[in-house]
């Protein structure tokens, strides 16, 4: 439980937290950190590389409404060397 009060505005997210926490569990497990929405979809998680916590679809930014799914499809690599929240980005 002392995880989950590290993550950055995890009581916050407008998603299931049980689906959210068992994904970023399952993340973990695979050393990845992850933070993803339950509509939030992520293909090729081997080539993503976090030094820190990445937030996939966690937040609402612009024109975007809580029923969009988010796509992340990593054909390349990824490397994630700081926390990255896209509301931060667009603020």
């Amino acid at each position: 439980m002392k995880e989950l009060e590290r993550l950055e505005g995890f009581s916050n997210l407008d998603t299931n937290k049980v689906v959210t926490l068992a994904r970023y569990l399952w993340y973990r497990l695979n050393g990845k950190r992850i933070i993803a929405h339950t509509k939030a979809k992520i293909r090729g998680v081997r080539r993503i590389h976090t030094d820190n916590n990445l937030y996939v679809g966690t937040s609402l930014v612009g024109f975007s409404h809580k029923g969009d799914v988010t796509y992340v499809n990593v054909r390349g690599s990824l490397a994630v060397r700081s926390a990255f929240l896209s509301a931060e980005v667009a603020e």
